[in-house]
């Protein structure tokens, strides 16, 4: 179920345009889709989740016509409750940072409550039942998952702060990337 109506465009447009007119020192240790020209941000509000991706054109016009025929933009990559065959499960995980994984034929995550992670050069290749083998590379990606405490409320809030850490990481170096 998609709570789209709740987002805020301005917001979000406001946080994409802050990644992506960061300083060229930034933008050569951060994903080189932050780079390019032109980019496409997209997001995603469920019950349980907010996604918000940034798409070069290519990878846009998939997630369009995987929506026109009512198919998970982004296939394997979260899992549905109580699926098995997950690589990764996140629980009250604040800040993770995944970049440059491969994930074959599992779903990639598992969402618990009140889980904020950025996503880079995350690789996926899945059969999915009825429509075939996909592969898909996010570029960049931000998810938050709503609990007790992160909600629809303060999604944005948190946003920003993955925003920053990201920002932070890519001009120091110094965070920890798993």
């Amino acid at each position: 179920m998609s709570n789209s109506n709740l987002l805020s465009q301005n917001k979000i447009n406001s946080t994409v345009k802050r990644i992506l007119s960061s300083s060229p020192e930034i933008k050569e240790k951060g994903p080189s889709i932050i780079s390019q020209k032109p980019v496409l941000a997209f997001q995603v509000m469920t019950d349980d989740y907010f996604l918000l991706a940034i798409l070069d054109k290519d990878t846009m016009k998939r997630v369009k016509e995987f929506l026109k025929r009512k198919i998970d933009p982004f296939p394997g990559l979260i899992a549905p409750n109580d699926v098995k065959g997950v690589a990764i499960r996140l629980e009250k995980s604040k800040y993770g940072y995944f970049t440059g994984n491969h994930v074959n034929n599992l779903y990639s995550f598992s969402l618990g409550k009140d889980c904020t992670f950025i996503l880079m050069d995350h690789h996926v290749s899945i059969n999915i039942k009825n429509i075939g083998h996909i592969e898909y590379v996010i570029d960049l990606a931000y998810i938050i998952s709503f609990g007790e405490e992160i909600n629809y409320k303060n999604v944005y809030s948190y946003l920003n702060e993955l925003v920053t850490y990201t920002l932070k990481q890519w001009g120091d170096g110094n965070g920890v990337i798993i």
